[in-house]
Formats: structure tokens, sequence, C-alpha cells
């Protein structure tokens, strides 16, 4: 259905969600909608596009409310941890940048995105290494740990001794050239193709931390994408940034000038600040085309693992002994 057909629909249901904003709770969209606090019920299920399509039209996505219950502790132990790694960046004298929906939340919402569960940031590479090196030989209450797929390698902030999904993702980033962007992206996507076609091979359960995978099968990845590697780590021209090969496949191009990230400024997250990118709208722009409007999939689930008995008990421990 397009959006002109379904704003068309429904205009006595359109007049109560003019000007409100919503939540979802029980089912889906099968029986509730909650606007402004105000549960409507529904005796059929609610096509999600035509909810998303008045919501764009008619709601500034802006004054989406803050999460609540254990998707907020989760946010806010995770802020928290952000703090704390800033702490650290700042005594050793390097910086990282609030990236995808991180700088999102913060340009657009001054703080997480409502429905959001987890923090990216981008650093250098050389700050990276830094930065692990000291964290995992110095910090007697963090560490950085490397989460594997048959795909990427992920770096992960987390408190030590504890499971479950509390933790700050890193995203290291390499210099490259931004001559010829668009020729750079697509040999770039054909590298990371490769090396991931390589990886499948392997030996190894998809999804697992690197304390769970065998010795000798990560010295084999870790071959495998230092190959990979070298041909982005270690440019010359410093004209473009773009992500690291290990790291996700993207449809967006992850290739940028370097202007439009550096330099680094302060912005407010939360009831902090922090580092994100030069030109906010450049890079948003090109990481999510229209990112003033709600997304496709309104259900808003979430990293569903996190909501399990035992990580609800560790979110309330983890939040009694730091918040």
């Amino acid at each position: 259905m397009s959006c002109k057909g379904a704003i068309s629909m429904g205009q006595d249901f359109l007049e109560k969600i003019r000007k409100s904003i919503f939540s979802i709770t029980g089912d889906g969209f099968r029986k509730v909608v909650k606007i402004l606090g105000i549960k409507i019920k529904f005796k059929q299920k609610i096509n999600p596009e035509v909810l998303r399509c008045y919501f764009n039209k008619f709601v500034d996505i802006r004054l989406a409310p803050k999460a609540t219950g254990n998707l907020r502790k989760i946010q806010l132990l995770e802020l928290y941890m952000m703090k704390e790694l800033k702490k650290i960046c700042d005594d050793i004298g390097v910086k990282f940048w609030m990236k995808a929906g991180t700088a999102l939340g913060a340009y657009r919402h001054q703080g997480f995105i409502p429905w959001d569960d987890d923090i990216d940031l981008g650093i250098m590479r050389e700050d990276f290494d830094k930065l692990v090196d000291y964290v995992n030989n110095n910090s007697q209450q963090f560490e950085i740990v490397y989460f594997y797929t048959k795909t990427f390698k992920l770096a992960k902030f987390v408190f030590k001794n504890v499971e479950g999904g509390i933790f700050v993702d890193l995203f290291p980033f390499d210099w490259c050239s931004y001559k010829n962007s668009d020729e750079f992206w697509l040999q770039w996507k054909r590298d990371k193709k490769q090396l991931s076609n390589v990886i499948k091979k392997l030996n190894f359960s998809n999804n697992s931390y690197a304390k769970d995978i065998n010795t000798d099968v990560i010295k084999q990845i870790e071959t495998e994408n230092d190959k990979f590697k070298a041909k982005y780590a270690n440019s010359d021209d410093k004209s473009g940034v773009c992500s690291a090969i290990e790291q996700f496949d993207s449809k967006s191009k992850k290739v940028f000038p370097a202007e439009m990230i550096f330099p680094l400024k302060l912005t407010k997250f939360e009831d902090g600040e922090f580092y994100t990118v030069n030109d906010e709208d450049g890079y948003l722009s090109q990481c999510y085309g229209e990112y003033m409007q709600f997304p496709k999939d309104l259900n808003l689930k979430g990293h569903d693992h996190m909501f399990s008995e035992k990580q609800k008990s560790e979110i309330d421990r983890l939040y009694s002994k730091y918040l």
C-alpha cells in the first residue's frame, strides 16, 4: 500500500494520533496502540504501513518518549559504560565518536533512540589498538572482547566477568583515499565477500565469543583478516575514512570524506557530552536517507535476547550496583 493510499484511510483514527506519539504494547499491532499513555484498542490487526505513514506525516519523531522498564535500564547502563570509556580515552589521548544509531539518537533525540538498545562507537584503528591494549592490561572493571560470526568480527567493551547483553560496540575505521570513492566501495565489498567466503569454511560455531572458539581456529580467522586488512590499514592518503574490512558488510556506502567525520565535535547525549561526526546531516543522510522518519519496522522489538529471565536479573544487579 502506498503512503498516499494509507493516509486517505481512517480519518477518525487520524485525528486521534495527530500531533501525538506512540508506543507499542501487547501483541504487536494486533490489539493495542498506546498514544501519549492512552490505550486505543482495535478489533482487527492494524496494518503497520498505515500507521507508519500516519506517523511520518503528522507526528514529529523527535517527540517520541524515552524508553521505560528493562530497555531503559539497559540504555542507562550502557550510558554509564560510555562515560567510563570516555574517561579512559581522555587519559590515554584517544577519541571515539558516536556512529550509526547512536549518532542518529544524539542528533534527533539528544540521547538514545527510544527503541534502541545498544551503543555504537567509531574509532580510528591506531586509537583502537591503543585502547584495546590499555583496557585489557590495566582496567579492573572492564575489558574489550571479540565476538565472531562467519562474516564479521566485532569488538565489545564489556564489564569483566559479566555474561549477557550489556556492552558498547566498538568499530575501528581506516584511512583511505576518497578519490573514486564509489569504485573504492565496490572493491571493498568484493574484498569483504571474499573474506567472508573464506571464514565461512572454517570450523567454528557462528555467533561466538573468542573465548568459546578453539585457539587454532582464532589464529586462522585472524590470519585471513590480516591479509585483507593490509590493503586498507596502511593508507598514506587520508582524504577518506572507511569501515574496517573485518566489520559488518553494509548496503549503504561506508566510506566517507575525511571532512565529514573530522574534526570531531562534542554534542549532547542524554546527560553527558560525547564526540560525534563533524557533518551530522551529511553522515546521517548517507547512512539512512530520510532519517527524520519512523522506521519501517514499527514493532520495535529490539534485541529479544536481552529480556530473558536471566538477563533481567543481571540487568537489575548491575543497575543497582552502578546506578
